[in-house]
């Protein structure tokens, strides 16, 4: 168990993405919040494209999907209703919502487009170089590693530490009520047998006064 210094939350190790820097060989971010902040930080930076790459692309699309592509601003993020009407400013109409996101769709396939939060869209950074993923995974972490002092980190593997112990405590008191249980079902079988042993001493007993 570990606590995402993000989310706040205590989750299962295989919520983390393995790093071998950390004490205890897991990310201080849960994948959730790594995704999420990978987002965030894409939107500040704007995620980058060959120009090379963007010319070979473009020529392909489809005039529509060109008219979709010029309506959709670089340094911010528009929903598809805002971009149909600069699709209408511009052109003086603009193509029916269904074709609309799908243009928009195929311009996030060819990685000409993101998507920021659900339903809002930008253009990527065209630059002379390729920005690998990995590069900006790299430079993010970085920045969010910044963030946090040495403090809140034995904080919270303080919290995680806690919350194993506590884990393993549930266990002990698991095993111990099974353990119980067992001891009753014991005690009740035996006073079972004792019943039926005492009937059958009274039954001896009476036969033995007919008897006499």
């Amino acid at each position: 168990m570990k606590v995402c210094v993000g989310c706040r939350q205590i989750k299962d190790n295989d919520q983390f993405h393995k790093k071998k820097q950390t004490k205890d060989g897991f990310d201080y971010y849960c994948k959730t919040c790594k995704a999420v902040s990978k987002v965030k930080y894409l939107i500040s930076i704007g995620e980058n494209v060959n120009e090379a790459r963007f010319k070979a692309v473009f020529n392909g699309l489809s005039s529509v999907a060109k008219k979709v592509f010029d309506a959709v601003p670089r340094d911010t993020y528009w929903t598809s209703g805002r971009i149909a009407n600069e699709l209408s400013k511009a052109h003086g109409s603009n193509p029916e919502m269904n074709i609309l996101k799908g243009c928009l769709n195929t311009l996030i396939q060819h990685g000409l487009v993101i998507e920021g939060t659900p339903g809002t869209f930008a253009k990527v950074a065209i630059t002379k170089k390729i920005v690998k993923i990995k590069e900006i995974e790299d430079k993010q972490t970085q920045q969010m590693e910044i963030k946090m002092t040495a403090k809140e980190v034995n904080a919270f593997d303080a919290i995680r530490e806690i919350a194993i112990k506590f884990m393993d405590t549930a266990k002990v008191i698991n095993q111990l009520a099974s353990e119980i249980d067992v001891k009753l079902s014991d005690v009740e079988k035996e006073m079972a047998d004792n019943v039926k042993d005492t009937e059958k001493l009274k039954q001896l007993q009476s036969l033995l006064k007919s008897l006499g």
